[in-house]
């Protein structure tokens, strides 16, 4: 299950003051918030299997100050005895997850009144005691992080029905991090999450009025995020832009003849794509291939079969979570990369 960006985070302040994580997630949208099941189904049924029956025993603080009680009913709270972080054991250690129904209307929102949401607060109580807390603490410990390390947690998800995963995300391994503004923050988290969550790579399009700083953010933010620089030493960013004339030939590679020795031959002339596909094939790292202008070209002519790459499985519990669901063929690319990697 993704949970909201900067909602679980450690150390990533906002220096104009504020910016609290939320430590919650709201698991429903819409008139009736009925559950967004998609991601949630093993998160539930480890959270039943696992429930708390004396629920009266857990406390958690909602509201400013905690003041909020009486607006909200404990629905279901659940203790789980195997907790892991980036697939590490977290030994000895124990996590409560909490999930509170909105019974009274907000000052912000009317709206929320029936709204369900996950809390993983580190001041959860149970029995009196702070499971989470102590948790937070040797997770750090797992992931090699000091008291002032900046991190957050970006998934939360269970398998097995009594093991709860997170997924967590390191911003700065040595000391804490700050931002102008919430904005700020979120965008850099957003950036960070999206490298760091699918072995096998994700899709994204940033839209928006010319010149309102797309370029800019993917450079700024989205690559920075990762570790990539404007002089990209790793080789790890490729960049095109398509127009009316651009084709899949231009894109993915071609047939081209080449005069050697007074001899014709005919090599394949990669394309963008190619040459990004052949790069991640050499790193383990995320490599990026970033499209300038999408709307400018015929989309559908230029990616011809390889659109069928970009369904990806999306539940992150799954070993393939980020890979392609479908499978396609070119020999033209599969020579290519044989001969150059050597496959």
């Amino acid at each position: 299950m993704r949970l909201d960006l900067t909602s679980l985070m450690f150390n990533m302040n906002i220096t104009s003051g504020g910016g609290t994580p939320s430590w919650g997630t709201a698991m429903g949208q819409g008139a009736d918030h009925k559950f967004n099941v998609e991601g949630y189904e093993s998160l539930l049924a480890g959270m039943v299997f696992k429930r708390i029956s004396d629920i009266t025993n857990v406390y958690c603080p909602l509201g400013k100050g905690g003041a909020r009680q009486d607006d909200y009913d404990y629905t279901l709270a659940a203790k789980f005895d195997k907790v892991f972080v980036n697939g590490k054991r977290v030994i000895d250690s124990s996590f409560v997850l909490l999930i509170v129904t909105q019974l009274v209307a907000s000052a912000e929102a009317q709206q929320h009144v029936g709204r369900k949401q996950l809390k993983y607060n580190p001041k959860i109580t149970y029995n009196g005691f702070k499971y989470n807390e102590d948790c937070y603490k040797k997770m750090a410990e797992v992931l090699g992080l000091n008291e002032n390390s900046a991190w957050f947690v970006s998934d939360i998800y269970v398998k097995n029905q009594d093991e709860l995963y997170f997924k967590a995300v390191i911003a700065n391994k040595d000391r804490s991090i700050d931002f102008n503004d919430s904005r700020e923050r979120k965008d850099f988290c957003m950036g960070l999450a999206t490298t760091s969550k699918a072995k096998g790579g994700y899709n994204k399009i940033y839209y928006g009025a010319p010149g309102c700083g797309k370029s800019f953010f993917v450079d700024n933010v989205v690559l920075k995020g990762a570790g990539i620089e404007q002089n990209d030493p790793d080789n790890r960013r490729f960049r095109t832009t398509f127009h009316p004339d651009y084709a899949n030939s231009d894109f993915v590679g071609q047939i081209m003849p080449k005069v050697e020795d007074d001899k014709v031959t005919y090599i394949f002339n990669p394309g963008p794509f190619a040459l990004a596909l052949k790069r991640a094939y050499q790193t383990e790292k995320m490599v990026y291939l970033v499209v300038e202008e999408i709307n400018r070209g015929n989309a559908s002519a230029i990616f011809g079969d390889l659109f069928q790459l970009l369904d990806r499985v999306k539940d992150s519990s799954s070993d393939k979570y980020g890979e392609s669901e479908y499978e396609i063929t070119n020999v033209n690319l599969q020579e290519f990369l044989s001969k150059e990697l050597g496959m």
